[in-house]
């Protein structure tokens, strides 16, 4: 679901740190830093309303620092899954 709706790579999402994301505004703002995209440029994108309000309490309890993925793959493990069936 994040993958779709913020348009990443999957080794973007990985590497994001709770720090790049803007947890403020409806949708969930995503600051890419430059290190971690492929062609080394800094790009801003957002998750959908939906995305958004599944992840936001599972991302406030974090650290700045940390790296999110293990609260983001969940859904995004979750969500291809339902497109399987």
């Amino acid at each position: 679901m994040c993958q779709m709706s913020g348009l990443m790579r999957v080794g973007e999402i990985v590497q994001l740190r709770k720090r790049d994301l803007v947890l403020t505004h409806e949708n969930i703002i995503v600051k890419i830093p430059p290190q971690i995209t492929k062609g080394q440029k800094a790009r801003t994108t957002f998750f959908s309303k939906e995305a958004s309000k599944l992840l936001r309490p599972r991302l406030r309890p974090l650290e700045d620092k940390e790296l999110v993925r293990k609260n983001i793959m969940i859904k995004i493990t979750l969500s291809q899954s339902s497109f399987a069936m």
